[in-house]
């Protein structure tokens, strides 16, 4: 990597060290490298390494124990998951969930498009697959897409982005199981996760979050005509 500008630099490195946890670099309970290595290794000063593990410990991403070193942290949704999975299952609350998820979702494109690598591109591929190759499933196809959706948010690079999508992970995957059958076939469904991921792979971060914005509003359409 090459040497970081002077100006900000702390924000450099957490940024890389935040990129380095959502890309499975470093797991929940690994220890970092020490303040000397990083800074050998970015060229920076232990000063600013130090400022930069104070930041992302005050995201919750790390936890610095004293003597010891610093650990990546695992985030507990429970807490938020259990009153979500309860209400959000149909009608007017599923329909305030994809609203959720659009806010959400199509800034997570566009960020992916900018920063995914080739292993964000290649689970997007996997779980577009996996939907291909089950389409009559709805268990599997769900399961596949909400592994598509998921890997987007990961490869959007942004820790704070990736933790507000897995907060409601659990009512989201429960809310695609219940209503697949009125979401749309599985092909217009496929298609329209093949035109996001075809954006994502060529970079271009306007049509990338217009497919996503395309995506979930075709599937409120859809559930909204069903409810009537």
């Amino acid at each position: 990597m090459q040497k970081l500008k002077t100006q900000k630099a702390y924000e450099q490195v957490a940024d890389y060290i935040q990129k380095q946890i959502l890309q499975g670099v470093y797991k929940p309970g690994d220890k970092l490298p020490t303040l000397l290595e990083i800074s050998e290794m970015l060229s920076v000063g232990r000063a600013t390494v130090r400022e930069a593990f104070s930041a992302l410990q005050a995201k919750g991403l790390i936890e610095i124990r004293h003597g010891e070193g610093s650990f990546i942290r695992s985030i507990d949704l429970k807490n938020f998951q259990e009153p979500m999975n309860i209400a959000l299952l149909k009608g007017k609350d599923l329909l305030e969930l994809l609203e959720v998820r659009k806010i959400l979702e199509v800034g997570a494109a566009e960020l992916s498009a900018l920063n995914r690598t080739e292993s964000d591109l290649e689970d997007m591929r996997q779980a577009l697959d996996i939907m291909a190759a089950h389409q009559e499933s709805e268990k599997e196809s769900v399961e596949a897409d909400f592994r598509f959706h998921l890997a987007i948010a990961k490869a959007a690079g942004n820790s704070m982005l990736y933790s507000l999508i897995r907060t409601i992970a659990p009512t989201m995957e429960s809310a695609m199981l219940r209503s697949r059958s009125i979401s749309g076939s599985p092909r217009d469904l496929i298609q329209e996760h093949i035109y996001i991921y075809r954006e994502i792979e060529s970079g271009n971060a306007e049509r990338a979050s217009h497919r996503m914005y395309e995506h979930i509003d075709n599937v409120t359409k859809r559930i909204k005509t069903s409810l009537k």
